[in-house]
């Protein structure tokens, strides 16, 4: 199973810098071979409003997007899980998300670049700001309604049948004073044998959700080890946290962008930051920026994801419950227990199997 795991988890990450490269790739042709002047000729011959036509040049950038790298999603989301045996969707049903989760990930975007070309024109000089804090309440919003409008779209979910389970997993919750009205399970079983469990939405919104993969392969104990994890997140402000690295992350990268890139932009023929013509080198930078960022970034996701273990740990006062579970989690999900120390420092936003277990095995000895 280690080796069918490890074979799993090396084209992954394959497939991860093949996506990187296809998206440096096929941004630099849009841009260089002129298909962005082609595409914002369009655009404005059909519409004299900017913003609509800023609209219009997103949807044809998304349609060509979507139609390139629609075979290499096939790939890794269909044909290679299916390859090792973790997933249960047909053709029809793979497609059928595939769309939702395009259209989804669509109006998110939409939205996204209508604000920053407002930003673009009216905040000439702060622009880089205004956008980051945009992007940090936006993203907060769509965190509060994840659980009551995305998440339906996707799964149907519905009170955990096991009272003695819930019980358990809401007393834990009110022992730190956090407030979790009932638990859920989602059909996650439709489409993968993964498992998996979160706490979601924000607010009154704020729910725990196990996959029914992990309620009906798991003992009540293992369970329990999950959830407090989970609750660790909230109860160290993690989501939070998040949040705000996020705002500072953008707002960073946006402000070496407004520095550096506009000093090019006249020598590409670009018309400042609003022309819309430009946009696939902003798309560009965002990428560069992202790869230069993400080892930093999941360093500090590993940092919160020990924090939540170390949690669990305590919470529970159960190390044999959660060390049993992250390795029936690792066999199950086909995770990598022991990759290679470079892969996981720029690819993991959590610690492998193994540190978790190793953390386990020595918390109590420690603390």
């Amino acid at each position: 199973m280690n080796d069918k795991s490890k074979k799993y988890q090396s084209i992954k990450n394959s497939l991860f810098f093949l996506n990187i490269s296809l998206n440096i790739l096929v941004l630099s042709l849009l841009f260089f071979l002129g298909v962005s002047h082609w595409i914002k000729d369009i655009s404005f011959v059909h519409s004299d409003k900017y913003y609509l036509s800023v609209f219009i040049y997103f949807c044809c950038f998304s349609i060509i997007f979507y139609l390139i790298f629609l075979p290499l999603n096939f790939y890794s989301q269909f044909l290679l899980e299916h390859k090792f045996d973790l997933s249960r969707e047909n053709l029809p049903q793979w497609f059928k998300k595939n769309i939702k989760m395009s259209v989804v990930s669509f109006i998110f975007g939409a939205v996204m670049v209508e604000v920053l070309y407002l930003f673009f024109n009216f905040q000439t000089n702060y622009w880089w700001f205004w956008f980051a804090l945009f992007y940090f309440l936006f993203s907060s919003l769509v965190s509060f309604i994840l659980p009551v409008i995305i998440l339906p779209l996707f799964y149907k979910y519905r009170p955990v049948d096991d009272k003695e389970l819930s019980k358990r997993i809401i007393a834990l919750a009110r022992n730190y004073d956090i407030k979790v009205l009932n638990v859920f399970t989602i059909d996650f079983s439709k489409e993968t044998s993964k498992a998996n469990a979160a706490i979601i939405g924000m607010g009154k919104t704020k729910r725990i959700v196990l996959s029914d993969t992990l309620v009906n392969n798991y003992t009540i104990d293992e369970i329990v080890a999950v959830v407090a994890h989970e609750l660790g997140h909230l109860k160290c402000a993690h989501i939070r946290k998040l949040l705000f690295s996020g705002f500072l992350i953008v707002g960073l990268s946006l402000f070496f962008m407004y520095i550096y890139l506009a000093r090019y932009f006249a020598f590409l023929g670009i018309q400042g930051f609003g022309d819309i013509v430009g946009f696939p080198l902003i798309a560009l930078f965002f990428i560069f920026a992202s790869l230069i960022v993400m080892p930093l970034q999941n360093a500090y996701s590993r940092k919160l994801e020990r924090e939540a273990d170390a949690f669990a740990l305590n919470a529970t006062n159960d190390k044999e419950s959660f060390i049993s579970l992250m390795e029936k989690l690792g066999q199950q999900n086909l995770s990598d227990k022991d990759p290679n120390r470079v892969i996981e420092f720029l690819l993991y936003d959590h610690p492998s199997i193994s540190s978790r277990v190793r953390l386990a095995k020595s918390y109590f000895n420690e603390y």
